[in-house]
């Protein structure tokens, strides 16, 4: 199904009408999944001044061989999403880059919250240890053995963190009992309740 967004042109203010997908399912297709991935799903170029933009929008990305159900809430309204003996994880994420995140999380077979407290280890260290405010950190890939990290603050891009594959199994050891798997947002905010 579509849905019909305005976009207003953040460069000439001209105004624009988009048709876009409200669902992706990528149970049996996966070919929209590089376009998530890269951006490219959510770039638009304006007809007037060829002004390229990211434009975000509240829609649903699924995978049900996957198990999962995310829905991007940009508004950041309070929303959360009926389960009614719904099997699938289901995450409302407020940004593109979190709902990238997930879905790299759930392909590489890894756990949410346990990488949302591997993320809080990391940002507690880095700022502990150097005079540096860490405001976004997330997920990249999963590689020889070491989960990946890029780590920004307000206006820079910082680096590139790792934390090894058998750190994780011993964290995820440690937490299983603890995690809540009806939680439906999972992030730096919310993951607290594990400490």
């Amino acid at each position: 199904m579509k849905t019909e967004i305005l976009f207003c042109c953040p460069k000439c203010g001209n105004k624009h009408v988009l048709n876009l997908d409200d669902e992706i399912d990528l149970t049996e297709d996966k070919s929209k999944l590089k376009s998530l991935l890269d951006d490219s799903y959510f770039s638009f170029s304006c007809e007037s001044c060829a002004e390229q933009s990211v434009v975000e929008f509240p829609f649903i990305v699924k995978d049900d061989k996957a198990n999962f159900l995310y829905k991007l809430n940009p508004n950041d309204e309070m929303l959360f999403l009926l389960k009614d003996n719904d099997e699938r994880e289901i995450r409302v994420v407020k940004n593109l880059n979190e709902l990238k995140e997930k879905i790299r999380i759930k392909y590489f077979r890894l756990n949410d919250h346990v990488v949302e407290y591997i993320k809080k280890l990391i940002k507690e260290d880095i700022e502990k240890n150097n005079n540096v405010n860490v405001e976004e950190i997330y997920f990249a890939k999963y590689e020889d053995e070491k989960l990946h990290f890029v780590l920004f603050d307000k206006e820079n891009y910082l680096g590139v963190m790792t934390y090894s594959k058998s750190g994780y199994i011993k964290i995820f050891k440690e937490l299983k009992e603890k995690i809540d798997k009806n939680l439906q947002i999972v992030n730096l905010s919310t993951i607290d309740y594990l400490f």
